[in-house]
């Protein structure tokens, strides 16, 4: 069996880990340490789909902040800000 070796990078806020990237669809777990948040954002060309596998935190998208919890699952359409704390 092939063991996965996905690409991994360190962020202030945490860290990703890309799994999957072509032209259809992008895969990564993105792991936010307690206390910082990702960057704001907006993505012009992709939306994001995104399933909360552990901790709490909360979520924004647009104007919304919404709890960021197991098993929550979020929609972010392309051309909304969307940081994630």
């Amino acid at each position: 069996m092939n063991k996965i070796n996905p690409y991994r990078e360190e962020r202030p806020w945490g860290r990703f880990e890309k799994f999957v990237d072509n032209v259809s669809s992008t895969v990564k777990i993105i792991t936010v340490s307690a206390g910082e948040e990702t960057s704001l954002q907006t993505h012009e060309k992709r939306d994001e789909f995104w399933r909360i596998l552990g901790g709490n935190g909360e979520v924004t998208i647009g104007e919304d902040r919404i709890p960021a919890v197991p098993p929550n699952e979020f929609w972010v359409p392309r051309g909304i800000k969307h940081p994630s704390v």
